[in-house]
């Protein structure tokens, strides 16, 4: 039993050092950009998906309203 987990240890550092080598190659080939360019980024996504729910959500209530005017 303990030399499986011993092999399942030396699988996943295995498979962390592989993935660090890729992180590492990337940064070093400038495949990076800033943290503060990608929350922006997200923010900005969020807030349109947000902006765009509340909106459509204000018309139906606006729909809503006039259809029951209507009677």
């Amino acid at each position: 039993m303990a030399q499986k987990g011993a092999r399942l240890v030396n699988k996943r550092e295995k498979l962390l050092d592989a993935a660090l080598a890729r992180a590492m190659a990337d940064i070093e080939a400038g495949r990076v950009r800033p943290a503060e360019d990608i929350f922006a980024e997200l923010k900005d996504r969020y807030k349109r998906l947000v902006g765009r729910t509340y909106s459509a959500r204000l018309q139906e209530c606006d729909k809503l309203r006039r259809d029951l005017r209507r009677g």
